[in-house]
């Protein structure tokens, strides 16, 4: 009889386990997948950026600091140093907004500025979804059947992205 209460509780501690790993499992891949949707959208304005200031013709000099901080965007963003990428961010953004406060009315109609616009609302909005699946993530590895979990898997070391302008703290 005790050896069956100790098979039952066994199994039953086996199958919590399997239940915690399978929603670690589920948490890292939605943080994984946050983070690879925030780097299309991110590799998508970058490209786009050079080629719309080439067309609306900025000369090198009022695009120098944009260019510097696109440089330092990109290499946080190949390294995958999430505070690093996040101040690099915010300091792409406050340059693009300093050239675009400059901008005529037309200037501002053409479609690289619009388009430009638009990924940064969907880089926002990315960055939301994967602090929030982190946020997931991170409680669940503190859970105690969490902390063994992740300890045995040996998951990233992930850290969040604050927001990265005025804007996004604004919502």
């Amino acid at each position: 009889m005790l050896a069956l209460l100790l098979a039952l509780v066994a199994v039953t501690g086996l199958v919590w386990l399997g239940r915690t790993a399978a929603r670690l499992a589920h948490c890292h891949r939605q943080v994984t997948r946050a983070w690879e949707q925030f780097d299309v959208l991110v590799c998508q304005r970058n490209a786009l950026l050079p080629r719309a200031l080439t067309e609306l013709a900025v000369p090198p000099a009022r695009r120098a600091g944009l260019d510097t901080a696109l440089e330092a965007h990109e290499s946080a963003r190949r390294h995958g140093n999430p505070p690093q990428l996040a101040a690099a961010e915010r300091d792409l953004r406050k340059n693009w907004d300093l050239l675009a406060e400059e901008f005529d009315e037309s200037t501002r109609d053409h479609s690289g500025v619009r388009r430009i616009e638009a990924l940064d609302v969907a880089i926002t909005d990315a960055i939301r979804r994967y602090n929030a699946a982190l946020g997931a993530y991170r409680s669940l590895c503190r859970t105690p059947s969490g902390v063994l979990i992740a300890r045995l898997t040996v998951r990233g070391p992930y850290a969040p992205l604050e927001p990265s302008h005025q804007r996004e703290r604004a919502h």
